[in-house]
């Protein structure tokens, strides 16, 4: 067996209240984030793939919404569903504030 070394420079923190965000217009489960990206609980009826750019992550903190994109990064089954795990590709500081605050309002940073 290979070890894998972890690519990420800041650990993915699993959240205790599911939250709804939305990728491409469908809703989906955020279930743990990074300040780096997102781990979600596919929806049925969604499909990913490895690499695949997003350009539509609306994450929502009270009464504002702002659109991220991002990149697949790696899919996987537990006893929940189809996990996927999502790295930001962030615009600007603006967006990575954004998420800054999200984790901090979730109780993480």
């Amino acid at each position: 067996m290979t070890h894998r070394p972890n690519r990420r420079s800041s650990e993915r923190v699993q959240i205790s209240i599911r939250k709804k965000i939305r990728i491409n217009q469908k809703d989906s489960v955020l279930i743990n984030i990074s300040q780096e990206g997102i781990g979600v609980l596919v929806a049925d009826g969604q499909t990913f793939f490895i690499g695949q750019r997003i350009g539509d992550i609306v994450l929502e903190r009270a009464s504002t919404s702002m659109s991220l994109k991002g990149i697949v990064s790696h899919i996987s089954q537990n006893d929940s569903g189809t996990i996927c795990g999502i790295r930001f590709e962030f615009q600007n500081g603006r967006d990575f504030d954004y998420v800054q605050k999200i984790s901090h309002d979730l109780g993480i940073s």
